[in-house]
């Protein structure tokens, strides 16, 4: 829910200008069509771990999704408003990571990543054969750091 921060009342359901898609608990899986998604009961994971940016006090978050078409990441970056809330910037990424991330970090120009090598057989998971947990390996290949350009910053438009 989104919550009025000068007296903690409730405004309703919060979807991050349509970012957070399903229900709380529902599996975060894309098939790449919405009204297909929203029939499965498919939903989008939202970080848990918004950051500040220190120089203008907007806040950054980031939300993914399994790609079923792709076996792959899709990850939105969002930047919103310090005071406002009103989404700034948007960047959407299609990778080949198998694992979501679990947090990441903000500097003046980058979002930074860092993905753990490991792979995660997608399709037991949707269909509710195992947790994620059982259905991931490492990869033994250690840990990459990945840097996504922030917009409207001196690193804007180079390649993640």
């Amino acid at each position: 829910h989104a919550i009025n921060p000068w007296d903690l009342s409730t405004k309703g359901v919060e979807t991050f200008d349509g970012s957070l898609k399903g229900k709380a608990g529902s599996p975060t899986v894309t098939t790449g069509n919405d009204a297909v998604d929203s029939l499965l009961g498919f939903g989008t994971a939202f970080t848990a771990h918004p950051h500040v940016d220190p120089s203008t006090g907007n806040s950054a978050a980031f939300t993914w999704v399994a790609n079923t078409k792709t076996n792959g990441l899709v990850l939105k970056i969002m930047e919103y408003d310090g005071e406002t809330a009103e989404e700034l910037e948007r960047t959407e990424l299609d990778l080949d990571w198998t694992m979501a991330p679990h947090d990441f970090a903000l500097t003046d120009s980058y979002y930074v990543f860092f993905v753990n090598q490991m792979d995660m057989d997608l399709f037991p998971f949707v269909s509710g054969r195992c947790g994620p947990a059982e259905c991931m390996q490492a990869t033994g290949e250690g840990v990459t750091a990945f840097l996504v350009p922030r917009p409207n910053t001196p690193a804007a438009g180079s390649e993640p």
